[in-house]
């Protein structure tokens, strides 16, 4: 009797659930309308949102200097201004976003129940019931400073509101600042004024921005920077990276080069002993420029870990990664992620390691890391086991 009655309750819990499901689906319109002197067509007709998702609307184009209601059907089809989306009073648009992030459905229009556009520009607006939630954000962004000569770059729409560049800051202290439009009225920066500029280095960097700052933004070294901005979160973020195509990488030990193998997936491997000397990767058999941690001292085994890329000894930075354990590991580099991992290899010492490596197959690969099968007279990357090393044939 008693299964009967759990079974009963579960049933009908099953079926309430199903209707406020059902109930919930149905409060979402097919679609949105937009309509004010805000919009390109004015008061004389609606503008229809985009359903992206069940319950989520996008519009994605101009927004005047004026103002806007959001309806749930068009009132110029069916004369109803209400049944209408925001808050009791008056929201406003501009740079930095909405006012207010947080949206209602009202049956009967309140009064102060619109948007008012404050910066006009071409926007996207995103109207999301499910959580309740409105944002806007520029559709474009500009740099322009010392690594553009001072020309107004437009940055890369990356979609969902972020927008990244690359840039090459050839010296220290190269100021640049981000522009919403094509002149210095509109500079988008950090949202802490210091009343100075403020500086980046090489380490990963990320600050909040705020529309209407004065002040521009500062490298503290030279080298090669990804500015990356995140409209929706006005958050800017910079990281190194390396400019050319990677041909070639060397796991450097000391003074001692050791040529990684280019695997299929683009990434590079070296198996071999570390040491407390340190290491990092270089794209040549030269100290610089380099790939190092974005910490002084960066322990592995690590999964993953970021990587900085440094140009010049005249950024007096030292980082290594770093072992506590001297024996044989597999270091794997992916230089489009910017990211290396170490792993520590089986085995009960070097000698079992070198014993290893004799009875392993001989591979030989060209300077470009690619696979030899039949190799001829010339200079090669020898690959056995563990070992790796440069030969004459």
């Amino acid at each position: 009797m008693k299964r009967l009655y759990y079974y009963l309750i579960l049933c009908i819990a099953f079926v309430a659930s199903s209707f406020a499901v059902a109930a919930q689906d149905a409060q979402y319109p097919e679609t949105l309308y937009l309509i004010g002197d805000a919009l390109p067509n004015g008061w004389d007709a609606a503008t229809p949102m985009t359903k992206i998702d069940n319950g989520v609307y996008q519009y994605t184009g101009e927004l005047k200097a004026g103002n806007f209601n959001i309806l749930a059907q068009d009132p110029k089809a069916t004369d109803n201004w209400n049944n209408a989306y925001g808050l009791e009073d008056k929201q406003t648009i501009n740079y930095n976003g909405v006012s207010n992030s947080q949206i209602k459905f009202f049956v009967a229009k309140p009064g102060g129940c619109y948007y008012s556009v404050e910066s006009a520009d071409q926007y996207v607006l995103t109207v999301d019931l499910v959580n309740g939630t409105i944002d806007a954000y520029a559709d474009h962004l500009f740099f322009c400073g010392v690594p553009s000569d001072w020309k107004f770059v437009e940055l890369t729409n990356e979609g969902n509101g972020v927008f990244s560049g690359r840039f090459n800051f050839t010296g220290a202290d190269q100021a640049f600042a981000l522009m919403f439009i094509k002149e210095w009225g509109s500079k988008y920066q950090i949202s802490t004024d210091l009343g100075q500029d403020y500086v980046f280095g090489l380490g990963d960097f990320s600050e909040k921005l705020k529309y209407g700052n004065t002040w521009s933004l500062k490298n503290e070294t030279p080298g090669y920077y990804v500015i990356t901005v995140d409209m929706k979160s006005h958050t800017i973020t910079t990281s190194t990276y390396n400019p050319n195509p990677v041909e070639a990488l060397y796991v450097k030990i000391g003074e001692t080069y050791n040529a990684m193998t280019r695997q299929e997936d683009n990434t590079y491997k070296w198996t071999g002993e570390l040491n407390s000397d340190g290491f990092v990767v270089t794209p040549g058999e030269a100290a610089y420029p380099c790939y190092m941690p974005l910490v002084e001292t960066q322990t592995v085994p690590a999964a993953d870990t970021k990587m900085l890329y440094n140009i010049s000894a005249d950024n007096n930075v030292n980082n290594k990664w770093s072992v506590e354990e001297e024996k044989s590991y597999t270091v794997t580099v992916n230089p489009e992620a910017m990211t290396l991992s170490v792993e520590a290899n089986m085995g009960t010492g070097i000698e079992d390691i070198e014993s290893a490596d004799t009875k392993a197959p001989v591979e030989y690969y060209d300077l470009f890391g690619r696979k030899v099968l039949t190799p001829s007279k010339g200079l090669y990357i020898r690959v056995q086991g563990g070992k790796t090393s440069k030969v004459v044939l």
